[in-house]
């Protein structure tokens, strides 16, 4: 289905299921203007980092299906890169797919969802969805 992976990687740079990762600096250097030495602990906000306007533009913190991404830490980055990045992505793609072919009137009441506690991990534990009419499978 046309667009889907486009869709898929909009909502995987503004909703991050992953909102940090600890890690040491490896050599000294620097993070914009803060020195960072050997050794000292670091915290990468993925969600944040996502949704930097230096990157993204004015519009970082909207969904918006027709921007296009050249990166984005969804998946982290480098030597940490999600192993199962690829699986997640095709997973994604075709839950979708079959959404859409299924319930293309589908809506998501996102103001009355709620996420599940945790720091590290951002995940719904309610979200209310309405299908609306289902379209006859293929």
């Amino acid at each position: 289905m046309e667009g889907t992976h486009e869709i898929s990687a909009n909502a995987r740079q503004v909703e991050v299921s992953v909102l940090v990762a600890a890690s040491f600096g490896s050599s000294c250097s620097t993070i914009g203007e803060k020195p960072i030495s050997e050794g000292e602990k670091v915290l990468l906000v993925h969600g944040s980092a996502n949704r930097d306007e230096r990157e993204f533009g004015p519009t970082a913190d909207d969904l918006d299906v027709r921007r296009p991404i050249d990166k984005m830490l969804a998946f982290s980055y480098g030597p940490h890169h999600c192993l199962g990045a690829a699986s997640a992505r095709l997973q994604g793609r075709v839950a979708l797919e079959e959404l859409l072919s299924r319930y293309p009137d589908f809506s998501v009441d996102a103001e009355n969802g709620r996420f599940a506690a945790g720091p590290i991990v951002r995940r719904y534990a309610y979200l209310p969805l309405d299908p609306g009419p289902r379209r006859a499978p293929r």
